[in-house]
């Protein structure tokens, strides 16, 4: 009688151990794979602020006008996901931003009538020398603010 208590059991026991393997193998490929994901994520916040600083040093170099300046910040930068008091830091982007968004680009601007081309091109520099000098200083203290 005990052989068929021995016949039962065993394989119960082999299945056992079959379905702890199984899940340690898949606990051990999901970790990997966090790890994998935390470095892209790493990775990545990297990638943003060697592109930062790029862009601030192109623009500091004056090779880069202020508008192209502050819509590529703008977008690397709400890209970072910074905490919402370190993104505070950067509202002047926000501020300058928003106006800007409001002017035709590309095909859009050659569409335009002339004469709206020249306004939108006249808000455009008013803008620009408004947000120069502000943008001049929020680009030279970016090291520190993003550090």
């Amino acid at each position: 009688m005990i052989w068929w208590l021995y016949l039962l059991l065993v394989p119960l026991f082999l299945y056992a151990i079959w379905l702890g393997i199984s899940l340690l193998r898949q606990r051990q490929k999901l970790q990997q794979g966090l790890r994998h994901g935390e470095q892209q994520q790493a990775q990545h916040a990297v990638d943003l602020r060697t592109s930062i600083d790029i862009i601030a040093q192109e623009f500091l170099h004056n090779d880069l006008n202020v508008s192209e300046t502050c819509i590529r910040l703008k977008v690397l930068i709400d890209n970072l996901q910074l905490p919402a008091e370190q993104r505070a830091q950067f509202s002047l982007l926000d501020e300058f931003y928003s106006p800007l968004s409001q002017l035709a680009t590309h095909q859009q601007r050659l569409d335009l009538p002339k004469s709206e081309r020249q306004k939108q091109d006249e808000l455009r520099a008013q803008l620009e020398q408004q947000y120069l000098h502000p943008m001049r200083e929020l680009v030279a203290k970016l090291p520190q603010l993003l550090a």
